[in-house]
């Protein structure tokens, strides 16, 4: 079984990567150690299409076209981070059904103030 590790920055991830058992070895947007993988994103990776996305009609604002709320959200690759995007869908595209997913993002909700 192997663990994907997704790190919310580079820095955590070369934190991660240095306490993991197994030989560290830093390949393209990612650190192999031992049999497990640690890979990062740049925080969103993603983003939410503008409303000319949807529909064309919804460019020009206009108020006949106000309160549009979309069945389904459509989401885009953010311009700046599509090497990595592309990256960890490949890594997770490779897994097996027993390997394992460790998310290791902010647990905190953006924000969103004590």
């Amino acid at each position: 079984m192997m663990k994907l590790y997704i790190a919310e920055k580079s820095s955590v991830a070369r934190a991660l990567s240095n306490v993991l058992p197994g030989e560290r070895k830093r390949e393209e947007n990612f650190f192999r150690c031992g049999n497990d993988i640690v890979a990062w994103a740049s925080g969103h990776l993603l983003e939410l299409c503008e409303p000319e996305d949807y529909d064309l009609a919804y460019k020009k604002w206009s108020r006949d076209t106000l309160l549009y709320v979309p069945e389904k959200w459509k989401l885009r690759e953010k311009e700046r981070t599509k090497t990595l995007f592309a990256s960890l869908k490949k890594l997770i595209k490779g897994l097996s059904a027993s390997d394992v997913i460790v998310h290791c993002g902010d647990s905190d909700r953006e924000g969103v103030r004590p």
